[in-house]
């Protein structure tokens, strides 16, 4: 039958015991997944923290080093935020600035290498000309520099020389006296043929030195007046001594402003010599005439006390043994009884041809130097105290004459004295205080 042909199939089924043991091994499983993602996530997690962390560390030091000026260093940390994130725009747009920060300073820095070589350029320009003497170019060149760097230091101060220079040079062209220099050398001083104060004839050398081309005039020593307000020994003591014809009589009133009769003076008589001046108003006028040219002061003076500072350059007296060196005509001397003649009409104002005046400088014959005057027109204060018996122990190596004494040197003759007195050899002194109407100055200087 059908049923002996059917086979029954055995049903299997599963109890909850045989069901629970799989269902804990999903749950592993799955937790498993879980906990690895987690650990996956949380190393994301951490990894992300640390690179912001970096991220900022280098925004916060980037900005520090932009701040300073730093723009390299600045750029290289923004760098590295870029190989964090690569899309930061932050780091980006620093850069960026960066970038064109260091482009500014590069433009910058060649423009500073070109202004300093600008700098240096005119600096060397304005010095060579400084060193040359002139001063206006110098000048120009030195604010030049200034026209770039305006707080140049070396430039205002060269600037303020050139200026000093320039007026020193102004008031040498409008009034200081035209100097001869008169190489050192070696002469026979004195004279057996005039009084006893020439005797005895000795050798003696003295070293290179400068004196005035002319004996100093009316408008020079005026320049000085004004420019100061000095009071001349006449103006102080109420006059000064006038010469009659036949002997001297002190005017009361007259002063350098005044000619030989104590008349005013005018400028007619601006090149005349200056007459009516004591020693010490010749030594005023040499430490003024030092002090515009910014050369150093040769006299120390307070009150009748004077003393000599033979290392200045400034302006000063001659000694008397400088005076007839040049007198004689220095190393080209001809050995002439004037300076510059034997014939005293070709050289000298004097008793004979002056008519009873003083007459402009430089109007005779100079003598082999160059130098007008030496002989006549007025006498000339020397810088050595007078002593009639100096030359018996006078030194041979630039004599200064006496440490002391009462009266100072004279020397040339004048207007009204007659030949003999005009001689290079001739002697006088007068007080130091003393001003006449014969007796004027010209000035001297070491080189």
């Amino acid at each position: 039958t059908d049923k002996s042909l059917t086979v029954e199939t055995p049903i299997t089924k599963t109890t909850e015991e045989e069901k629970e043991p799989k269902n804990k091994n999903k749950l592993k499983i799955v937790l498993g997944i879980i906990g690895i993602l987690a650990i996956v996530i949380a190393g994301i997690l951490i990894n992300n923290y640390n690179q912001q962390r970096k991220i900022e560390s280098y925004r916060a030091e980037g900005d520090n080093y932009y701040n300073q000026g730093n723009y390299s260093e600045a750029k290289a940390l923004y760098e590295k935020i870029l190989q964090i994130d690569e899309n930061n725009d932050y780091a980006s747009g620093r850069i960026s600035e960066c970038e064109t920060k260091l482009q500014e300073l590069t433009r910058e820095r060649q423009a500073k290498v070109e202004r300093q070589k600008k700098i240096d350029a005119y600096r060397t320009e304005g010095d060579n000309y400084y060193n040359q003497g002139n001063y206006a170019e110098a000048k120009a060149s030195y604010e030049k520099i200034l026209q770039i760097d305006e707080n140049n230091d070396y430039a205002s101060r060269r600037i303020s020389e050139c200026e000093t220079k320039l007026k020193e040079a102004e008031f040498r062209r409008k009034y200081a006296p035209e100097m001869v220099f008169v190489k050192g050398g070696t002469f026979e001083m004195g004279s057996n043929n005039g009084d006893s104060d020439e005797k005895p004839i000795h050798t003696v050398t003295v070293s290179d030195f400068y004196i005035g081309k002319y004996e100093v005039t009316f408008e020079e020593f005026k320049t000085f007046i004004e420019a100061t307000g000095y009071k001349t020994d006449a103006e102080k003591e109420g006059g000064s001594w006038m010469w009659t014809g036949s002997k001297w009589e002190k005017k009361s009133g007259v002063t350098w402003r005044d000619d030989e009769e104590g008349n005013r003076r005018n400028s007619t008589d601006n090149n005349k010599p200056v007459i009516h001046v004591s020693w010490y108003d010749a030594v005023a006028y040499c430490n003024w005439l030092s002090e515009q040219e910014g050369l150093e002061k040769s006299y120390n003076i307070n009150g009748d006390d004077v003393t000599m500072n033979w290392n200045a350059n400034g302006y000063r007296l001659p000694t008397e043994a400088e005076w007839e060196y040049a007198a004689r005509g220095g190393n080209q001397s001809q050995g002439y009884k004037y300076s510059g003649s034997d014939n005293i009409e070709e050289v000298g104002w004097y008793w004979s041809n002056s008519g009873n005046k003083t007459h402009p400088v430089g109007t005779k014959q100079p003598n082999e130097l160059g130098i007008y005057d030496m002989t006549g027109n007025v006498w000339e204060w020397c810088n050595d105290w007078y002593g009639r018996d100096y030359y018996s122990n006078s030194p041979k190596n630039n004599p200064k004459g006496p440490s002391s004494g009462s009266y100072r040197v004279n020397r040339g003759g004048s207007w009204f004295f007659k030949p003999g007195g005009c001689r290079v050899a001739s002697r006088s002194g007068s007080g130091p205080r003393i001003s006449d109407s014969g007796l004027g100055f010209r000035i001297a200087r070491t080189p």
